[in-house]
């Protein structure tokens, strides 16, 4: 994994994040770690509209029921 060094933050700004991590019972590099990975996750509107397109491109095929299924497997 890779390092990434930040320079010259503000001293609120690394108590706050400190507050924040601690609130969590985390560490403060496990804090920053995670608001990284949040900030880089796709918009939810943006999962939404691949989740749409998912729907209309399977339109078309035929359905199975899963608890149909669960039950004729525990029949056997």
């Amino acid at each position: 994994m890779g390092e990434l060094l930040i320079k010259d933050l503000d001293e609120r700004l690394i108590h706050q994040l400190q507050n924040r991590a601690s609130a969590r019972h985390a560490s403060l590099e496990e804090e920053v770690r995670d608001i990284l990975m949040e900030a880089i996750k796709p918009p939810i509107n943006e999962l939404a509209k691949k989740a749409t397109a998912f729907r209309e491109r399977t339109a078309e095929r035929q359905k199975t029921n899963s608890l149909d299924l669960l039950r004729e497997d525990r029949t056997i």
